[in-house]
């Protein structure tokens, strides 16, 4: 099974639901690619981000069987000239397995053993696509509480709405009267986030983690940055320059594949900061921060990728989707 785009042909391969459980002619929801300068794959309502998962950029990955969950599939993630897209094979090819979209926006696959089983399903809890808003941080860990946070160095847009729990207006700078611009700024680091929305973003090839920053520190629009490799080695560099959205916490990083990835961390914008020591990682996401603002205790999360109950899905569900 493919999804993504044949470059040579325009061909695009996605996922529709139907309109509803009796009808099959084409529904409000689809899970596609978009292509920008970071592909990322977006289950859409209608016109509308409903959520949103990162396609890797190396030009081949294979991701392993242990990082699946139960071990049933492999996943690839391929982007090169001809074609960028990401694709799904069996371990144990006796039995069979679908990928769809329903008619409620749910992204499912479901694999037979002896009864059709949901293999997952996202998304999965109320982290979905603006939920916590711009520069807002969503944690669906954090039991009854209020699962939205902002990022270091910003606060509510309007603290009544969120009393109500109602996070949408996101956050906005503590002090937006502080120069972020050749005031000797630094960042501080935020761990366990996925990468945030892409689709505003710029990326840099074979630049070093620390030619990374510096891009970003050149820049007095550059808000943030993130980079795919760690010790000087030169890889992936992604800048933002806009508000950030859809920054959840790690239970969500996962890729096109299904992969859990290592945590990457964010890094806050600061006036003369000592250095910050972390756990070597694979990713670093960072976020310029002033000197006021650097009064924020951080705190990892680790989750399994999958539940481990899978419920079952009647037959009749099973209806517009892919035979892998």
């Amino acid at each position: 099974m493919k999804l993504g785009l044949d470059r040579r042909t325009g061909l695009q391969r996605f996922l529709t639901s139907w309109k509803s459980r009796d009808d099959p002619s084409t529904g409000e929801y689809s899970f596609q690619l978009e292509l920008k300068e970071f592909p990322q794959f977006i289950l859409f309502k209608g016109s509308s981000r409903v959520w949103r998962i990162p396609a890797w950029l190396k030009p081949q990955r294979t991701a392993k069987a242990e990082d699946m969950a139960s071990s049933k599939i492999n996943g690839t993630v391929v982007n090169n000239r001809d074609e960028v897209y990401t694709s799904y094979t069996l371990i144990n090819a006796s039995n069979p397995s679908i990928v769809f979209v329903d008619e409620l926006g749910s992204l499912k696959m479901v694999t037979w053993v002896g009864k059709w089983v949901e293999f997952y399903s996202v998304p999965g809890d109320q982290c979905v696509y603006g939920r916590c808003g711009a520069n807002g941080y969503c944690d669906s860990n954090k039991g009854q509480d209020f699962e939205c946070t902002c990022l270091p160095g910003y606060k509510p847009r309007s603290a009544e709405e969120w009393n109500l729990r109602d996070a949408s207006d996101g956050c906005i700078k503590k002090r937006e009267e502080l120069s972020m611009c050749g005031n000797r700024e630094g960042f501080v680091k935020v761990a366990n986030t996925k990468i945030p929305d892409t689709s505003k973003a710029h990326v840099w090839m074979s630049l070093s983690v620390h030619e990374c920053k510096d891009e970003c520190l050149r820049n007095c629009s550059c808000l943030a940055y993130m980079s795919q490799a760690a010790g000087g080695a030169r890889a992936i560099c992604i800048t933002w320059y806009e508000n950030l959205m859809d920054a959840l916490s790690a239970e969500a990083s996962i890729d096109a594949t299904g992969t859990l990835h290592d945590t990457i961390e964010i890094h806050l914008r600061t006036l003369c900061f000592a250095p910050i020591s972390a756990i070597p990682v694979t990713l670093a996401f960072c976020l310029k921060l002033s000197k006021a603002d650097f009064d924020i205790k951080l705190a990892g999360v680790s989750a399994p990728l999958f539940k481990e109950s899978m419920p079952r899905l009647p037959m009749e569900t099973l209806r517009k989707g892919i035979t892998i």
